[in-house]
């Protein structure tokens, strides 16, 4: 418990302040319909919004574990569903206008897309019958 008492007591002789904890932002809620001037990007809009499938969002990162985890999963529904589902992988380091524009805070998170509302979003680690069962709703069972 000491060394964050030195570091600011440090950070304060340096003259700088260290700063405060980010404010928790919500999730967009589901069902919400997405604004078409946001996020401005021609492949997410051609591919995302106007699919004629629902599309399964896999908000990763390489360096997150649980993201690496779950990843042979989100390749097996892949292959399960089919032409009835695209899936979607966005680096949040390699896109972040996407992962601020779907105010993501937390990793792995999946976000079901249909007919270009959120049907389903979720974060955290999941098994395969997870998924599933989160898509269930939207594209039914594989």
């Amino acid at each position: 418990m000491r060394f964050p008492i030195l570091l600011s007591v440090f950070l304060l002789l340096a003259g700088c302040s260290p700063s405060p904890p980010p404010t928790p932002v919500a999730p967009v809620p589901a069902g919400v319909a997405i604004p078409t001037g946001m996020p401005n990007d021609v492949w997410f809009h051609d591919n995302v919004l106007k699919s004629d499938v629902p599309v399964l969002i896999d908000f990763t990162a390489t360096w997150c574990g649980p993201c690496k985890m779950m990843k042979p999963h989100i390749d097996e529904i892949e292959k399960a569903y089919g032409n009835r589902l695209k899936v979607v992988e966005v680096d949040i380091d390699e896109h972040e206008f996407l992962s601020a524009h779907f105010q993501v805070t937390g990793i792995p998170r999946l976000m079901v897309i249909k007919g270009g509302k959120i049907e389903a979003d979720e974060t955290g680690g999941r098994t395969y019958n997870d998924i599933v069962a989160l898509l269930k709703p939207s594209v039914g069972t594989p």
